[in-house]
């Protein structure tokens, strides 16, 4: 009786909501009526209010009692706590199981941490490597550029110093010019040397280079196996997170079983 009761309070006071609520839309909409339903349903929510007032209020139950866990920390479980210890117990046999038919082990979780660090720490030297060697490219062709300007040089200086030398015989004076035009000759061979020996040098280098690049492919090589690793472990954390939710349903449903015997 006290529970219709309670309800029947509960449910006037809902019905009664409506024309206070009508009543305000009424009243900002300036249509008639608004005076008369503020009037009627505050008056009734007045009344459901006092009334409610007089309920006797239930006490919450001591939930600690069956889930001893939401006691605070250092405080003994009452003793006539109903122990889960059983249940426990067998959802933790159920995990291990589980693991241990998904092939699933710390070592193979600190692997797939390890290899994924060393991916990220690989691709970031790829990216340096990538613009060291479009610097040593731009370098060598730069080079050998101006090795064959050199060479054009040159040739050209050899030719007009030819026939400075040819015009020597009629004019003693451009005797001293003749061997300055020879010097320059001279260096600008030390100088295609010098530029030959660069471009030797960086020839080498980019030899290098292929040798460690190389070295790359096989390190992605081993990555693309660590991916298809990871691939293989999502699909096992897959299965065991479909596991674990049927395993949380029975669960509950043997929860729920409990508190239904007890009460």
């Amino acid at each position: 009786m006290k529970g219709k009761f309670k309800f029947n309070l509960n449910f006037f006071a809902s019905l009664f909501a409506a024309p206070v609520i009508l009543g305000a839309l009424f009243k900002i909409l300036h249509w008639p009526g608004a005076r008369e339903m503020l009037m009627v349903g505050m008056g009734c929510e007045a009344i459901i209010f006092v009334a409610m007032a007089f309920q006797k209020q239930y006490d919450e139950p001591d939930w600690s009692r069956v889930y001893p866990e939401l006691l605070p920390e250092n405080e003994p479980a009452p003793a006539n706590s109903y122990s889960r210890g059983a249940v426990s117990g067998g959802s933790t046999n159920a995990l291990d199981k589980m693991l241990a038919e998904a092939n699933i082990t710390p070592e193979m979780v600190n692997n797939l941490g390890t290899g994924l660090r060393t991916f990220g720490d690989k691709v970031t030297a790829i990216s340096n490597i990538a613009n060291v060697s479009i610097d040593t490219t731009s370098l060598s062709d730069s080079l050998k550029r101006g090795t064959e300007s050199v060479n054009q040089l040159v040739v050209s200086y050899q030719k007009a110093s030819q026939s400075l030398t040819e015009m020597a015989g009629a004019n003693t004076d451009s005797k001293a010019y003749n061997e300055q035009i020879n010097l320059m000759v001279k260096n600008l061979a030390a100088l295609n040397a010098v530029y030959e020996m660069e471009l030797q040098e960086s020839n080498n280098h980019l030899k290098s280079m292929g040798k460690y690049y190389a070295n790359i492919n096989e390190t992605m090589q081993g990555f693309n196996e660590t991916l298809n690793y990871s691939k293989v472990y999502k699909e096992e954390v897959a299965k065991l997170a479909k596991n674990l939710t049927s395993l949380n349903s029975v669960y509950g449903n043997m929860l729920s079983a409990m508190n239904v015997q007890r009460a």
